[in-house]
């Protein structure tokens, strides 16, 4: 396993910066459901798309860079039980 400079792990994808040519899409959502006066549920989900651009003179054979390259979209779903008193 390769390590960073600080002796740890890589977390994350290495090398990734966007050009003129790379840009993203992003959608978010956060629902509240009161179940009582006192007791709420929230629900939320998030979703980025990311469009990197697929010539060679830009990422060249790098493991980044499109959808044939194996990057993957990020997304979260979380819920919340929220109580007040």
């Amino acid at each position: 396993m390769q390590l960073n400079t600080n002796g740890a792990p890589p977390m994350g994808r290495d090398n990734i910066y966007l050009t003129d040519k790379d840009y993203a899409r992003e959608f978010g959502m956060l629902n509240e459901i009161k179940i009582y006066e006192n007791l709420s549920f929230n629900l939320e989900f998030g979703y980025v798309h990311l469009i990197m651009d697929r010539s060679d003179s830009v990422w060249g054979l790098a493991s980044t860079g499109g959808d044939h390259r194996g990057l993957r979209d990020a997304w979260n779903i979380s819920g919340l039980f929220s109580y007040t008193f």
